[in-house]
């Protein structure tokens, strides 16, 4: 039979016995290249051998590589050669290796590294890391607290988890405002019956929100026939809640409330008021 080197392409004749001994190893006696030699078998020639192969009895090397392989003649002197097999394996020299590593090589080396135990991180920095991210957390929360305070302290489904948490922080929530919610229901404005240059002004107001809040400060205005500002004057708490309440009653929802404010009469040139509350 003859085998070829996928090396140097030279071509050899070689007895099926060596080749079965040698358990198909074959080393090329031209290049020095191993291989396989059952999968570089070549069939075998019938014509004559063409110029191009050497005279040398040792060795047989194709110079240019035809669309077919070049025929060899079996003769005993020619350009084929025979191979020691134990002249392949008793060889010393080290296998040369591929450029590129076989499959197999390189799915044996991905599993190695799969089995391999991952280094563990250094404590101290897994620690420094966690606080860092939940300091960053808390800061991210305190901006939101602050940004939507007002729509979080007027949620009626929040306000009762909000005063357990500052319970609980010993902090205390302030309480829930919103003036133009309330409204006014009724009133009145008279002359004042102990003094003569003061006026009785009473006002029925109510409170439209959702949940109790401080009586508000309550401006009273007075305008001109032209609708020009005239006077104005602002009523705390304090000034016109009766004696018999004190400055932290409450206002509750929906329950008409009256109060009853006194003031100097601005003259005949006011002849329009309006409340607001602040």
């Amino acid at each position: 039979m003859h085998v070829r080197c996928p090396s140097c392409q030279t071509v050899f004749r070689l007895p099926p016995r060596a080749l079965e001994t040698a358990r198909g190893l074959v080393r090329c006696g031209c290049c020095d290249a191993l291989f396989d030699g059952r999968l570089e078998l070549v069939p075998a020639y019938t014509s004559e051998p063409e110029p191009g192969l050497h005279d040398d009895p040792t060795r047989a090397t194709v110079h240019e590589q035809p669309d077919r392989a070049p025929e060899l003649a079996d003769t005993g002197t020619g350009a084929a050669m025979d191979v020691d097999p134990d002249a392949i394996l008793d060889h010393d020299e080290p296998i040369r290796r591929a450029s590129h590593p076989a499959p197999e090589e390189v799915l044996g080396l991905e599993q190695q590294l799969a089995r391999e135990p991952r280094r563990p991180a250094h404590p101290g920095r897994t620690l420094l890391l966690a606080f860092a991210n939940v300091l960053l957390l808390g800061l991210l929360g305190v901006q939101l607290v602050l940004g939507l305070r007002e729509p979080l302290l007027a949620a009626p489904d929040l306000r009762p988890w909000l005063e357990r948490g500052c319970a609980f922080a010993g902090c205390r929530l302030p309480a829930l405002r919103d003036p133009e919610r309330v409204e006014i229901l009724a009133r009145d404005i008279r002359a004042h019956p102990r003094f003569g240059n003061g006026l009785l002004v009473d006002v029925t107001i109510v409170n439209r929100a959702p949940y109790t809040q401080p009586f508000p400060v309550m401006q009273l205005t007075f305008t001109s026939l032209d609708e020009q500002w005239f006077a104005q004057r602002r009523f705390k708490p304090a000034e016109y809640l009766g004696p018999n309440r004190g400055t932290a009653e409450r206002l509750p929802p929906d329950i008409p409330v009256q109060v009853v404010l006194e003031l100097l009469d601005p003259g005949p040139e006011a002849v329009s008021y309006n409340f607001d509350f602040l």
